[in-house]
């Protein structure tokens, strides 16, 4: 079984298939030219017969011998490939004739059929006209087998008694058989062939066993070589042919100057690994103990996180704080994506004045976390201090943060919208999304932030870009607030959230209490957001004017920020 996948099966094969191959092509380009020349040959041969037998049978035909006709027409014998000759009238009737015993009465029989349609063809006709111009014409046919060819040669019989008819016109017919001549042909073409097949196989065996000696052998060392290599015997190439000058023999060279390159590779590459494990030893007994040392410090790192987040919770509003706030029926929510938000919201309430705020620093994580903290504490120490003009409340919020922002070395900042609420009116102050002012029908108007601030702590003056509107509200109307983590919130598929979604859900679900709008809106965005992985933290506040104080209508005193 290993012979038939080595090399010299390969080319044993790839020579015997080649050999078989051209031989088989060329015996059949032969037998098929060796055919198409006998049947050339023999078809000559046989209409020069047909003319000469009817030069001689003419002369027979004007003498009315037909003892000497049947005679010459049986001489056709002498040819044993001559297997029917006849000479028939203009009625299809044998005036002479040659069959041989060992004819198929169906060939015959068929052979007078076509005579038979001869006589009532217009090939006749012509071949008629032909005759009585003395320039004969004979007809040469092969059988369907190609086994057989015949001939058919209009000849004169003279004319009848009375001179008004034509003359007579009788055929002259031959079949010669095909088959003897063939056979000796392919006889002879099998024996040449068989004796090129033999000189060639002899050929290829020479030259196979050549390549055996000079080719196969030396690779059959090189492989042998590479696998004691592949074992660490260095010394099994000294076998290989190393005097040759040819191809091979370079081949083998360069094996020999490979293995002891290899052998002097492997001995510095055992030096090296025992090197690198020493030094890999020392660098993993140093790993272990920055590894001890990273894991006290990210024990530490995460207590940190855990104080800050809570330090986050702790500030924010009680729910027992907004109760107290009579005017206002309040739910919040707030949810960091990551340990620590970054987003800002909380409702402070000192000497019956309501302050309501809510931002988003850039980011998340500890950093942005200990900036909202700081929001939180700069709005209640102004709120505490009675700072209640909006331009000045955020521009010292402001300057306080980016002093801290700036020795903190950050590149931090934050939207801020700062609401102010007093007898059912909102002074709406600061750059942050827009905020939605929903009427008592679930009607929502898009209040535009844009022109009402500018980022906190990216500039130690934003007093210039401060900016104020009021908004009243009636029974029943209210405020939403949120981040941008709800509106910019993406599903598995990559789509937003979106502040039409946001709009329609609190539309719907208007008419319920402001908790029952918050978990509206907050079970909507998860269902959006699904398996995918929440990327900002999500911040909503909505706020509903329970009593109305005022008797007015609720008209906002600006309505150039407004969008519907």
């Amino acid at each position: 079984m290993q012979f038939l996948h080595s090399l010299n099966f390969k080319i044993i094969f790839l020579i015997l298939a080649l050999v078989c191959g051209q031989n088989a092509y060329l015996f059949y380009q032969s037998l098929h030219q060796a055919d198409i020349r006998i049947e050339q040959a023999i078809a000559d041969n046989l209409r020069f017969r047909l003319e000469h037998l009817n030069e001689s049978l003419s002369y027979l035909i004007q003498k009315n011998d037909f003892l000497r006709m049947q005679e010459e027409v049986v001489g056709m014998g002498s040819d044993p490939t001559v297997k029917v000759a006849m000479l028939l009238d203009e009625n299809d009737i044998i005036l002479a004739s040659l069959r041989r015993g060992d004819l198929d009465n169906e060939l015959y029989t068929a052979l007078k059929q076509y005579t038979e349609d001869i006589w009532q063809s217009k090939q006749l006709e012509q071949d008629m006209k032909l005759v009585r111009t003395e320039t004969q014409r004979t007809i040469i046919g092969f059988s369907e087998d190609n086994n057989g060819v015949y001939g058919i040669y209009p000849i004169a019989l003279g004319r009848h008694v009375d001179s008004i008819r034509p003359d007579r016109i009788g055929l002259l017919v031959l079949w010669q058989d095909l088959t003897m001549p063939k056979t000796d042909m392919r006889n002879e073409l099998f024996e040449q062939t068989y004796s090129a097949v033999i000189a060639i196989l002899l050929s290829a065996s020479i030259i196979l066993i050549m390549l055996t000696i000079w080719v196969i052998r030396p690779i059959n060392q090189m492989n042998m070589a590479a696998q004691h290599l592949s074992t660490r015997n260095w010394e099994y190439s000294h076998q290989l042919p190393l005097q040759r000058t040819d191809e091979i023999g370079h081949l083998a060279q360069a094996f020999a100057r490979m293995s002891t390159q290899l052998k002097q590779l492997f001995n510095q590459l055992e030096a090296k690994v025992s090197e690198r494990t020493a030094q890999l030893e020392a660098a993993n007994q140093e790993i272990t103990k920055l590894n001890k040392k990273l894991q006290a410090e990210n024990m530490r790192m995460g207590a940190e996180l855990e104080v800050t987040r809570k330090l986050q919770q702790m500030v924010l509003p009680h729910p027992q704080e907004l109760e107290k706030i009579d005017d206002l029926d309040i739910a919040c929510f707030m949810e960091p994506a990551n340990e620590v938000g970054g987003d800002y919201y909380d409702v402070l309430q000192y000497n019956g004045h309501v302050k309501i705020g809510i931002g988003d620093v850039t980011g998340h994580g500890l950093e942005s976390g200990v900036l909202m903290l700081m929001v939180q504490t700069a709005v209640r120490t102004l709120l505490l201090n009675n700072v209640t003009d909006p331009k000045v409340f955020m521009n010292l919020l402001n300057r306080a943060l980016y002093e801290n922002i700036q020795r903190m070395k950050s590149d931090k900042n934050l939207t801020l919208s700062i609401l102010d609420y007093s007898q059912g009116k909102f002074s709406l102050s600061g750059q942050h999304e827009e905020v939605l002012h929903v009427q008592r029908n679930g009607t929502i108007q898009r209040i535009d932030t844009f022109n009402l601030g500018f980022l906190v702590g990216l500039t130690e003056d934003i007093s210039n870009f401060v900016d104020n509107m009021e908004v009243e509200l009636q029974t029943g109307e209210g405020i939403v607030l949120y981040t941008d983590g709800i509106t910019e919130a993406r599903n598995a598929t990559g789509k937003l959230y979106s502040i039409e979604r946001l709009c329609q859900i609190i539309k719907t679900h208007w008419q319920g209490s402001a908790e029952a709008v918050k978990d509206a809106v907050i079970t909507d965005v998860r269902e959006h957001i699904g398996n995918a992985k929440v990327l900002d933290d999500v911040t909503l506040l909505v706020i509903k004017q329970k009593v109305c104080p005022n008797a007015k209508s609720s008209v906002p005193i600006s309505l150039q920020n407004l969008q519907v």
